[in-house]
């Protein structure tokens, strides 16, 4: 694992070594983010013995990166509260040898100015590699049901998901833009049981919010003559098949026209466009498993930080009006 270290109110002679160090490095964020970081695998150390116990005892609050690669292509995970943020790698053993990619946070109660960053370019062109992302709910191994409210039996889609959710992005150095081709991705899967296993999956519904150009208006599967309209965003629907372990699953896919870093909405409307549209795949004894925020990667490179992320579940027989849906901008 390698860690990153913050200073804030510390002494001169410290924020100065830091961020002049920080220079060489590459920072877990764009730099016009609050704070220095810098790698401590080696430099903790170094610090800690140069400019006393201030220093050292002030690292050892800092944030953390964790990496994969090629030479250690397992998902790493950082678990901020009740979210999982998780390298989720698909098929990044077919990348090729040039690939990484890293999760890094600064505080592990709250996510914002948690992200990723990747870089690979190697290997099949169209296949996700890596979808990198923020879990909340089942598929995190530190859930607490009482808490999160995931998962819970779909029943008549009688619970309100409100998730908030908002990104910035910029290329792997914190700079111009992503190259590539990637789908920005909010994901919910619906099981047979409260299992996590691959097997128990019936159906997913994908919502897409923003995409590289060369995947922008594509889905894969059969696109839906009727595109689904809420708050005057138009979102083209796709019905397709997914496949993972030698077992097979629906997929009900929402594209946004417009692409858009921002999403505010509560996930049973997209949940009752998927039910009529599909019914024979989310039915009410199915459950609803865990909501992820991230970006399914192809190929290429970029940064991704999490501005907000706030999933929210209660329960409503009637639908909740904006206006009266919980406050997540906190």
């Amino acid at each position: 694992m390698q860690n990153i270290i913050k200073s804030e109110n510390s002494s001169k002679k410290c924020n100065d070594i830091i961020a002049l160090t920080s220079i060489v490095d590459r920072l877990p964020f764009p730099a016009y983010k609050k704070g220095f970081f810098i790698r401590s695998s080696i430099l903790v150390p170094l610090l800690g013995l140069a400019l006393g116990p201030f220093c050292f005892f002030n690292a050892q609050a800092a944030a953390i990166s964790v990496s994969s690669d090629s030479t250690d292509p397992a998902d790493k995970h950082i678990y901020i509260g009740q979210y999982d943020l998780t390298t989720n790698l698909w098929g990044i053993r077919g990348a090729g040898s040039n690939w990484y990619a890293d999760i890094f946070t600064h505080s592990i109660s709250h996510v914002d100015g948690a992200g990723y960053k990747w870089s690979g370019f190697a290997g099949n062109q169209t296949n996700v590699k890596a979808y990198v992302s923020l879990r909340y709910g089942a598929s995190n191994k530190q859930n607490i049901a009482s808490v999160t409210g995931l998962p819970y039996l779909f029943e008549n889609n009688d619970k309100n998901v409100d998730v908030l959710w908002s990104f910035e992005s910029s290329g792997e150095d914190g700079t111009g833009n992503i190259v590539g081709k990637y789908n920005h991705t909010l994901d919910v899967f619906f099981n047979a049981t409260n299992s996590t296993k691959v097997s128990e999956i019936r159906g997913e519904v994908m919502i897409i919010t923003d995409s590289s150009q060369d995947a922008q208006m594509a889905g894969w599967g059969v696109k839906d003559i009727q595109p689904f309209i809420i708050s005057g965003e138009i979102w083209d629907v796709w019905q397709a098949t997914q496949t993972s372990h030698g077992h097979s699953w629906h997929v009900t896919q929402f594209r946004k026209r417009l692409n858009s870093r921002y999403f505010n909405h509560n996930l049973k409307d997209f949940f009752f466009a998927a039910a009529a549209r599909r019914p024979d795949i989310f039915m009410r004894h199915y459950y609803v498993m865990m909501v992820e925020a991230g970006t399914e990667i192809k190929n290429g490179s970029g940064r991704v930080y999490y501005t907000k992320y706030r999933v929210s579940i209660t329960r409503n027989r009637r639908h909740v009006p904006a206006s009266n849906r919980p406050d997540l901008s906190h």
